[in-house]
């Protein structure tokens, strides 16, 4: 479903807002990832939430069913979304949100009222330890 034809403000917001927010971001691969969160997340609006027609609908109630459904459903493997990419999501829809306040089109950023879940590692890392790396020098030495 595309977010553009069914959420919009009074204004219709749409591809050009998007585009204007997304141009503050030099990287191409935030861009698109960005794009995709925010594409994922207008998608869900619009699945759950048909008579959302405006962002001044979108509530907080609806950021946290958003929240557990990414939390659910998301995940890689069938399993739950980590808690570092859902905190990484909502950051996203909350930067876009605080955007649209700022250019005036919504009062207010409704992710700001939804608690944003403790940040920690669920997967160890792949990368060397420092000792290591001094190992390793010390062994092509």
């Amino acid at each position: 479903m595309d977010y553009r034809n069914e959420v919009n403000t009074t204004i219709n917001l749409g591809k050009h807002i998007e585009a204007e927010w997304l141009k503050d971001y030099s990287s191409l691969e935030t861009r698109k990832t960005y794009e995709r969160i925010l594409k994922d997340f207008f998608d869900f609006i619009c699945a759950y939430y048909p008579d959302a027609t405006c962002w001044e609908d979108v509530t907080g109630h609806m950021i946290v069913d958003y929240k557990n459904f990414i939390t659910e459903a998301c995940g890689r493997d069938g399993n739950e979304m980590a808690p570092n990419s859902i905190a990484k999501n909502l950051a996203v829809v909350s930067s876009y949100l605080e955007f649209l306040v700022r250019k005036e089109h919504i009062k207010a950023n409704p992710v700001k009222s939804v608690q944003k879940p403790k940040r920690e590692v669920v997967r160890p890392t792949k990368a060397l330890t420092k000792e290591q790396v001094e190992d390793l020098l010390v062994s092509i030495k």
